[in-house]
């Protein structure tokens, strides 16, 4: 499989969240997110020290006007592409294949009910899947959030992933391991058309540090 396109089961319908797309040729991670009106913003941000999160000063986003994504490389170097050309970053991290299951990024859906529909049949055969994850019930929004383990498919999350996939490269020693959990929260924006989703990826995931700034890249998908 070479891309998984996350999809949420929303009060039963399938909306389409975005993809995870991996490198042909190593570990590296590529993470899109889909925009209900196709409008995308990107940029840094620091979550400052003494708090476990941040809001995105509109100062600090940049427009785009095609597709940028995440791109996790397998060095550790973290970055904001679009049309192959990096436009933020790079962010310094840890190789993945070291990682021992800390959390290494995050996907937020501001609504679910804002989200597109999934127009097709699930795909679950083939080098582009679908992986389908139920919300909470009750709770219009959440974050996916996605940890790396380079050794062993475990992961430093209080609950078992949802879903587990599984990378293997010529350049691995053993496989990688991304899980993804699903955590369910109140809906983040009150207007009539929220936003899509948010990723944000970037800081160092040994650091646990809150009392220390945590510099972070973000793409936004509206």
């Amino acid at each position: 499989m070479l891309e998984a396109t996350l999809v949420v089961d929303f009060e039963d319908s399938l909306r389409r969240v975005g993809t995870i797309g991996w490198s042909q040729t190593d570990a590296s991670l590529y993470i899109r997110g889909f925009g209900p009106k196709g409008e995308f913003n990107f940029g840094q941000s620091s979550i400052p020290a003494g708090q476990q999160s941040d809001t995105i000063s509109i100062a600090n986003q940049l427009p785009s006007t095609s597709v940028p994504h995440l791109s996790l490389h397998d060095s550790g170097q973290v970055h904001v592409k679009k049309r192959r050309q990096i436009v933020a970053g790079p962010m310094i991290i840890p190789r993945l294949a070291d990682l021992r299951g800390e959390h290494a990024a995050t996907i937020t859906c501001v609504r679910f009910d804002a989200l597109a529909l999934l127009d097709r049949e699930v795909r679950t055969e083939g080098e582009r899947r679908d992986v389908v994850i139920r919300a909470e019930r009750g709770l219009p929004s959440g974050r996916f959030v996605l940890y790396i383990n380079g050794e062993a498919n475990r992961f430093a999350v209080p609950r078992q992933p949802y879903v587990t996939l599984t990378l293997e490269r010529p350049t691995l020693v053993r496989p990688l391991y991304v899980g993804i959990v699903i955590f369910g929260q109140e809906r983040l924006d009150r207007e009539d058309e929220g936003s899509g989703v948010i990723l944000i990826s970037g800081w160092d995931p040994t650091k646990q540090d809150v009392n220390t700034p945590g510099d972070y890249l973000f793409v936004i998908a509206k």
